[in-house]
This record gives C-alpha cells, sequence and structure tokens, in this order.
C-alpha cells in the first residue's frame, strides 16, 4: 500500500489526526502542509485554482524532505529573477555588455535564457498541444534554442575549463549592423575563427573608438568568441 492509499484509508476510517502525523512523518513537512496535503489528495482543486508552488512539488517529490523542497523553490525563484534582470539589462544596456568579464556572463545568461526557453516550449506547450502542426512547430523551436543553447554552453565551458584567452595583434575591421537589433563586431582579419563564431561582438562605445584603428590588440576567449580588452596597437 502506497502512501496515499493509506491516507484515504485513514481518513475513511474517521483517524484524522493519525493521518496528518503519518503524512507528516513520511513527507517532512509541517502541520499546515501535511493538511494542505491530504485536502488536494482528497479533494483535487479545480483547474482554476492552481496549486501553490509548494503543493506542486510535494505532489511531485513526495519523499524529499521539506528543506531540500524550500531550498530547490528558493533556487528556481531566484534563477527566474536573474533571468528577468538579465532581459532588462539586455534591453537598456546591451549595447555595452558584450565585453570582458561582464560579456562572459552575459554570454552565459543569454543561453541559459535560451535552455529555459526550450525546456518552457517543450514541457509547457509540446506537451499540451493538440494539434499536429503545433506540436511540430514546438518541438521545431524548442530543440533549435536546445541546439544554441548546448553548444553555446560547451563553448563557455571549454573557455573556464582553458582559463587563459587569447591574444592577437593584427590587422582588424570593425563594423555593424542597421536597424532595430543593431550590433557592432571586430573582425581579426589575420585569424581564424571557429565557424560558429564570426565576427567578434564588441561594445558600441568601442566601436566609436575603434573605428578609424586598423591595427590593434585583441584578447578574447577563443570558444565563446568574448573579448576581453580590445586596444590600438603601437
Amino acid at each position: 500500500m502506497n502512501i496515499n492509499d493509506k491516507i484515504k484509508r485513514l481518513m475513511d476510517e474517521g483517524k484524522a489526526r493519525e493521518a496528518r502525523d503519518f503524512t507528516q512523518e513520511k513527507l517532512h513537512c509541517s502541520h499546515t502542509e501535511a493538511e494542505e496535503y491530504i485536502a488536494t489528495l482528497l479533494h483535487p482543486r479545480p483547474s482554476d485554482e492552481p496549486l501553490s508552488p509548494f503543493s506542486r512539488m510535494l505532489l511531485a517529490f513526495p519523499h524529499l524532505p521539506d528543506w531540500l523542497l524550500r531550498l530547490l523553490l528558493a533556487i528556481a525563484a531566484l534563477l527566474g529573477i536573474s533571468l528577468f534582470v538579465g532581459f532588462i539589462a539586455l534591453i537598456f544596456f546591451g549595447n555595452n555588455m558584450e565585453e570582458g568579464y561582464v560579456g562572459f556572463v552575459f554570454y552565459l545568461t543569454v543561453r541559459l535564457g535560451c535552455l529555459t526557453a526550450a525546456a518552457i516550449l517543450y514541457y509547457g506547450e509540446y506537451k499540451k498541444a493538440g494539434r499536429i502542426i503545433s506540436r511540430i512547430l514546438y518541438l521545431t523551436l524548442s530543440m533549435f534554442l536546445g541546439v544554441y543553447a548546448c553548444i553555446g554552453l560547451g563553448a563557455f565551458g571549454m573557455d573556464v575549463i582553458q582559463g587563459m584567452p587569447k591574444q592577437y595583434t593584427g590587422r582588424i575591421y570593425v563594423s555593424r549592423t542597421t536597424g532595430r537589433g543593431a550590433h557592432w563586431y571586430v573582425r581579426l582579419c589575420n585569424e581564424r575563427s571557429y565557424f560558429w563564431q564570426g565576427d567578434h561582438r564588441i561594445n558600441r562605445s568601442t566601436y566609436k573608438q575603434m573605428r578609424e584603428t586598423e591595427t590593434a590588440t585583441v584578447v578574447y576567449w577563443p570558444h565563446t568568441g568574448v573579448v576581453k580588452s580590445i586596444e590600438p596597437a603601437d
């Protein structure tokens, strides 16, 4: 007999206190949370009354201790807040967050955001979609974002393990893309880059300083392509 069946049997026999104590013992939770779990088990809420996040975790992971469930919720909330702040920063300050350690962390944040979006599309939309066209669309988007994020995270991990960025001294060419989502780049004319990197992104302020420069010293992480520093060569 599993935990839920025993709880129901105790409640059917009118042993509410024993059912509560048994639930608290097995789920390692407080009296209030045990009572909420029993109420949810006996009287499932309609779809317009969603369970609290803690109740969902109790139902999904009944054997995890209470402190671990709360820690996981706190980590999830912190990750969500970080991604939201990162998105706001991208909108207002993204043009000057491409270089240095800030750019390195920003690179990681963007890839984690893509991975989160892929998971949401897969578990939140693809699993619920009824029409085959919708399922194909959500699955394709999810796979695209997932592959993009995994490649980026792999490159980030390789640069972290390698530790030392590369240094290039030679001819450069700075450029920019036009339109609403403009970006600024530096091309290392005599350096072979990885095929997925293309040109290395730089800050807008750096572009303004370097657009008349033909020779420079560029320090960058080779796998992610994030520029650590760029200075005119003597």
